[in-house]
This record gives structure tokens, sequence and C-alpha cells, in this order.
């Protein structure tokens, strides 16, 4: 799939009715890790389209306050096993078993993207508002990684919140782990689940 991306000041198109978006948003749902292929997934060209597609997010003062950290093939594996390493040095308990599950948490996709948010001080973007961009990218990261036929799920856990495994990434004290992706092709659908009821969160101010 090509993307062609807009021209600097080019006028874009006004939203219209797009039934196509509507049913994806709609058949939308992260696919479970075990029914994403470990050894199928995008190039490297297609990731950065991804990111391309992705990246057009809300973004108050056009400040990029994220940033993201790729690990595919091997580099997966020295990465899992630095976090059970950390794990294990805060729960000397940690079995065997428990030590080999960490040590392959990110072989469990072709590739894992880091989402970091990356707050830039500015006048008129608080901080909080760049948080909610980079959540917003995270979003955007799933449907941009379906729509290049890739299932993706956005997945948190312990290794993104703690402190001692900021230094693998170069991570200064303001930035935070918005999350990991794990992308590759799916090898299950997914199937759908219970979802809320909108008329009974939305209220009318009068």
């Amino acid at each position: 799939m090509k993307i062609n991306l807009p021209e600097l000041n080019a006028t874009l198109p006004m939203p219209a009715p797009n039934q196509a978006l509507v049913d994806a948003l709609l058949n939308r749902r992260s696919t479970m890790v075990k029914d994403i292929d470990p050894n199928n997934g995008p190039s490297d060209d297609e990731l950065l389209d991804i990111l391309k597609v992705a990246s057009r997010v809300p973004d108050h003062g056009k400040i990029n306050p994220w940033r993201f950290v790729k690990f595919s093939g091997e580099a997966r594996r020295k990465l899992g096993v630095k976090m059970a390493d950390i794990y294990k040095a805060k729960h000397p308990e940690m079995d065997e078993n428990h030590y080999a599950m960490e040590s392959a948490r990110f072989e469990r996709a072709h590739t894992i993207l880091l989402l970091i948010s990356s707050p830039i001080p500015h006048p008129k973007a608080p901080e909080f508002e760049q948080l909610m961009s980079a959540g917003g990218l995270g979003f955007a990261i799933n449907l941009a990684a379906n729509a290049f036929g890739y299932a993706a799920t956005w997945l948190t856990e312990w290794v993104a919140f703690d402190d001692d495994i900021k230094p693998l990434f170069n991570m200064t004290e303001s930035e935070k782990i918005i999350g990991f992706f794990f992308i590759g092709k799916p090898k299950n659908p997914p199937t759908e689940r219970e979802r809320p009821n909108v008329s009974e969160l939305l209220s009318e101010w009068k």
C-alpha cells in the first residue's frame, strides 16, 4: 500500500460521509497477542508509513510531544531479558518459568513499537494536553496498523510503570511510557466484545 502525503498548505478535502471508514471503526478491536504472528509483520518502510498516517493526530502547538522506539528481530529477546533481570532484582522469589516468560515478553509479535510521551515546554500547550495527544496517537497507531493489514495490540503492564526501565530508552524525568504496541499479521480474527451504551453516558447541558 502506498501513501501520498498532502503538500504543505495544500487544501484538504472537506469531511464527507464515508461508509467504509464508519465500518472500519465499528469493527475495530485490538487483537489478543496470542493471535498475532510473531514471524510476519511490517517492513521498515511499512512501519514508517504507519507512523506517518498515525501521527496526523491533534497536536496543539505542532510540537510533536512524543517519540517512538522500535524493536524487532533479536532485539526483542535482548530487551525481554533486560526486563526480566529488572523484575528479578526486585522479586528474588521469581521462579524459572516466570523468568522465561518475562524474557520472551516481546517475542510474541513481529514488531514491537514503544510510544513515549515527551512533553515540551510550550506557552499554549499544557503538559496535560501533550499527554492527551500522545494517548490519541496510541489509538491512531492501532488504526493505521489495521489499515495496512496488520493486527495491533496496545499493552502497558508493569514494564510501562517501572522507573528502572527508563534508562534503557534514554528517557528523561518528564517522559512517560504510553505503551508497547505489538504489531504483526493476525492469525485469527477477533470476536466482538460488550460495548458501552453511549446513550447512558451522554448528558446535555442546558
